[in-house]
């Protein structure tokens, strides 16, 4: 699969049918994207057409570009409450980086950077 069709997706999101929202910032987002990422996530995305977290912007960012996208930018500061999240959405590829602690001093970088 050619994640940068994806990547469009996130910068320019069409036709969203999700949306996640975290401190006031809401992210536009692709229920069958989300589902077949995590099974968390498909749960809740046939229940409901939104969710808000209490997670920093930073982090949802991040997290939202690994699923789209395959690639690991986060700021070191959000390291673990990125961590934490992947556990609870059981994102198991990204749990197996994470358990690996496979992350290189590239991977760790402003995710404010990566999606402008």
């Amino acid at each position: 699969v050619d994640m940068a069709v994806f990547k469009q997706l996130l910068r320019n999101p069409f036709s969203p049918d999700f949306i996640i929202t975290t401190f006031g910032k809401a992210f536009q987002c692709h229920k069958v994207l989300l589902a077949a990422r995590s099974s968390v996530l498909a749960e809740i995305a046939r229940e409901h057409a939104s969710i808000s977290l209490d997670k920093s912007p930073l982090v949802l960012e991040s997290m939202l570009q690994f699923l789209y996208t395959d690639h690991l930018h986060v700021e070191f500061d959000y390291l673990y409450e990125f961590q934490q999240l992947a556990k609870e959405w059981e994102i198991t590829a990204l749990q197996a980086l994470i358990d690996q602690k496979s992350f290189s001093s590239q991977s760790i970088i402003p995710s404010s950077t990566i999606l402008k």
